[in-house]
């Protein structure tokens, strides 16, 4: 009887260490604000979100760190309070004060003044003579791919290198471009595009990277499974 609250005790034991370490493992979310302070020792971002709630980001080599001009990459060291930013994180969290979550991109400007990167939704994709035209949801843009468009998508950790067939209509995407042709629709040739979701009804939020709940019960089956299995070993052996 003994052995077998051990067995118990020690299941629940794994379960606490296994929940939190799965619940980073999930679907990325998306938030706006204004960073605050930045700590490149510890490689954390505290932000004010726009809901007037803290964040702190937690970085690693991963975390891609953009910039909304232009879409080059950042540094810590590049960041400062009083920039705001577009983020997509973890959508799990800590129950610290603040609470704090995985940051995977950030793309960050000096003020909301600056020209920002432009979020689109693709309504319609024409591919003529090896280009790519992507007329957005609200019909008054065309953005013009070409083969010197550097296009990128969200992966689990930091961005993959895409192509222009992976955009569909749904699509969500991020583009960089100084100059627009001032004719109806509008037309741009960006420098980069990064690519937020594929369409085809897939997510309108960036790739999940697991899912918090459905893995966490898993794990839990599977241990409570091992710890009766070795109880029920233990206590046919006592009786033999």
């Amino acid at each position: 009887m003994k052995r077998t609250l051990i067995f118990v005790l020690a299941a629940l034991l794994l379960l606490a260490v296994a929940a939190p370490a799965l619940a980073a493992s999930t679907k990325l979310a998306e938030s706006t604000g204004s960073i605050t302070a930045v700590d490149a020792a510890s490689g954390q971002i505290t932000v004010k979100l726009a809901d007037g709630s803290e964040l702190v980001f937690n970085t690693d080599s991963d975390t891609v760190l953009l910039s909304a001009f232009d879409g080059t990459a950042l540094k810590l060291s590049d960041l400062a309070a009083g920039m705001v930013f577009q983020a997509f994180h973890s959508a799990a969290t800590t129950r610290s004060l603040p609470p704090q979550s995985y940051l995977h991109t950030l793309i960050a400007a000096k003020s909301n003044e600056d020209d920002f990167a432009h979020d689109y939704t693709v309504k319609t994709v024409t591919v003529n003579d090896g280009k790519t035209d992507l007329l957005n949801k609200e019909g008054d843009i065309v953005l013009h791919l070409s083969a010197d468009t550097d296009i990128r998508i969200l992966a689990e950790r930091g961005h993959a290198k895409a192509k222009a067939s992976d955009i569909k209509s749904g699509s969500r995407i991020i583009a960089w471009y100084q100059v627009m042709a001032m004719s109806y629709p509008g037309q741009a040739g960006p420098s980069r595009v990064l690519i937020l979701s594929t369409g085809n009804g897939s997510s309108t939020n960036p790739p999940k990277t697991g899912d918090p709940v459905n893995d966490t019960l898993s794990v839990c089956a599977i241990v409570l499974g091992l710890a009766c299995l070795a109880a029920w070993v233990v206590n046919n052996r006592e009786k033999n």
